[in-house]
């Protein structure tokens, strides 16, 4: 005896045929999908950790320069005050160049006295003092008639 199969169940069987070969197919396209979006993420981590690479070279790159400007504006500062400390120094020593000279001639006009004021320290005393040998030495000649 031989058995037929009824054709309704042929035919779900040709549906059921169908869709293993159409789920195989969908499971190999999306392997393919997988495996292609995971080499599009690798380019991309690629490509990123290139970027960063170069970015830390930048950042190092600008630390480096931001040393040198640092040292380089020690180093003006210690020259500024090396040059400070000096000219200071220089003027301090011009003080003592500015000190006033004068001399005293006396009546007789034959015989000269030299003094130095210190300007720092002019008082009244120092200023009547400075007028008075102004006046013996002849500067004004109201006092000569005297």
């Amino acid at each position: 005896m031989t058995y037929s199969v009824p054709s309704y169940l042929e035919e779900t069987r040709s549906q059921t045929e169908d869709l293993i070969q159409q789920s195989q197919t969908s499971d190999f396209n999306l392997e393919i999908l997988a495996q292609e979006w995971l080499s599009a993420v690798q380019v991309r981590q690629d490509r990123l950790t290139q970027e960063l690479a170069d970015l830390y070279a930048q950042f190092v790159g600008h630390v480096d320069q931001i040393r040198t400007i640092k040292d380089y504006q020690e180093e003006k500062s210690k020259l500024a005050m090396s040059e400070l400390e000096r000219h200071q120094t220089e003027l301090s020593q011009l003080n003592v160049v500015k000190d006033e000279k004068g001399f005293a001639i006396n009546p007789i006009k034959n015989d000269v006295s030299t003094f130095v004021l210190d300007q720092r320290e002019l008082t009244d005393s120092r200023n009547h003092n400075i007028l008075w040998d102004y006046i013996g030495a002849g500067v004004s000649s109201e006092w000569k008639r005297l």
